[in-house]
């Protein structure tokens, strides 16, 4: 099958490079000419686990080509995914370039011969697609419903994990109106062995929003009881929170051991960040105002995330005087494996850091080119972990990158000035660095 995805970005590239390797014809269209050119060269203009080997294999097939006109390609696609940024501008979703994939492609599909079926994977509002890419489409296009169906396809791709995510998909949620674009789009996941989840466009929209909303609040609610255990004698929100793991109604399907993977959200640490759950949040939030409804848990999600970097500091208050300490934060990412500085609460307890005193050398092994664009004076910036511990006075486990959980608290100790080590995200094995070092953890009293 013909497809075009339209949109070069981690969802654009992750999605119409696995789509290439299980065998279909992918056009990807990227405007930018420098991410352009890197695609063409089978080099992927982002970190994502598993992707530079991928993309090398569909381009050099010939399986996946990339230009940055929309017209070269569009005409006898049979399948069509949008995949463009919908970055969060305070007051909800920025449209705009959705808006211009819209029309561009419209456009490009005048007097076309022929079936295609359009789907927005783009994050958006409930009834975008309906209400405003749909006649974008027709407008532009002139074509009907017997020449073009638009249907919503959301991703729910995972940073870090994306390509495996997209190699195997738990479901693949498809929001249609008509059987011929129901049959076209489920053509696109033949190769696939995953559910299919048939609902409307609007309601397809929506169950993105709240997948990432329930992610976000689980994280939310895991801190919330953090914060309480800090301020309680005996209690150890690891402890607690491992407690409510071990409940059978957290595993998986019937028969499977070990806990699900929900459960890795269900733990204390700095607040979430990254491209979706503050956008998505944010956006499902002012959605509903617009609306005139209201979203009390989301409204305390996002403020227990909001406040969660300014707790984490408070307790590194409580043991050393931060003015004019020397602090090592170890990890910029939002998460593991991931080079995405977005919506990071690391950057934000750096700039608090900062404002309380402190002299800050940040330590990430992939991000910390962005990471030193990004925090310029406020922060010394390297993908060494010793450059970053050497003669500090407190360090902050502010990233769970393997490579940090590995350290080793003895060389740790020797390195550092004062061995105070603040874990933020509960990643360190407590009885040994409490051996070697003065064990902060988070999620419990100080």
């Amino acid at each position: 099958m013909k497809i075009v995805v339209i949109g070069g970005g981690p969802v654009g590239l992750v999605s119409g490079s696995v789509l290439a390797n299980v065998g279909h014809e992918v056009h990807l269209v990227e405007i930018d000419e420098a991410r352009a050119a890197s695609v063409a060269r089978g080099v992927p203009p982002f970190h994502e686990p598993g992707l530079d080997a991928m993309l090398q294999h569909v381009v050099g097939s010939g399986r996946l080509r990339v230009t940055r006109d929309v017209r070269a390609v569009a005409a006898d696609a049979e399948a069509i995914l949008i995949c463009v940024g919908t970055p969060a501008t305070g007051h909800g979703a920025d449209l705009s370039a959705l808006r211009a994939a819209s029309r561009d492609l419209g456009m490009a599909l005048r007097g076309s011969a022929g079936y295609r079926a359009v789907a927005v994977k783009s994050t958006v509002p409930p009834g975008t697609t309906t209400d405003i890419v749909e006649p974008i489409l027709r407008e532009h296009s002139g074509l009907g419903a017997d020449a073009l169906g638009v249907g919503m396809n959301p991703e729910f791709l995972r940073e870090g994990v994306a390509v495996e995510d997209m190699r195997t998909p738990d479901r693949v949620v498809l929001g249609v109106r008509d059987d011929r674009t129901r049959e076209r789009l489920a053509a696109v996941y033949a190769p696939f062995d995953a559910p299919l989840v048939f609902t409307t466009p609007t309601g397809a929209e929506m169950a993105k929003y709240t997948s990432n909303a329930l992610l976000s609040t689980l994280v939310s609610f895991s801190n919330e009881i953090a914060a309480l255990c800090e301020g309680t004698d005996g209690a150890d929100a690891d402890e607690v929170l491992r407690a409510v793991h071990a409940d059978r109604r957290f595993r998986g399907p019937v028969g499977q051991n070990g806990p699900a993977s929900i459960v890795s959200y269900l733990l204390a640490g700095l607040g979430y960040g990254g491209s979706c759950f503050p956008k998505d949040t944010e956006a499902l939030v002012m959605w509903a105002r617009e609306r005139e409804m209201s979203t009390p848990i989301l409204d305390a999600v996002r403020k227990v995330n909001d406040e969660r970097p300014e707790r984490v500091l408070a307790l590194l208050k409580s043991r050393i005087d931060l003015d004019g300490a020397e602090v090592a934060v170890l990890g910029l990412a939002f998460k593991p494996e991931t080079d995405d500085l977005r919506e990071s609460r690391s950057l934000d307890l750096v700039r608090l850091l900062n404002d309380a005193g402190a002299r800050v050398r940040a330590c990430d092994p992939v991000a910390a080119e962005q990471g030193a664009l990004v925090l310029g004076q406020s922060a010394v910036v390297t993908t060494d972990a010793e450059v970053a511990l050497r003669g500090a006075d407190a360090a902050v486990l502010a990233t769970a990158w393997p490579q940090f959980i590995r350290l080793d608290p003895g060389k740790v100790r020797s390195l550092m000035r004062r061995p105070l080590v603040l874990d933020a995200r509960r990643a360190l094995d407590r009885v040994a660095w409490s051996k070697h070092c003065e064990y902060l953890p988070i999620g419990a009293k100080a």
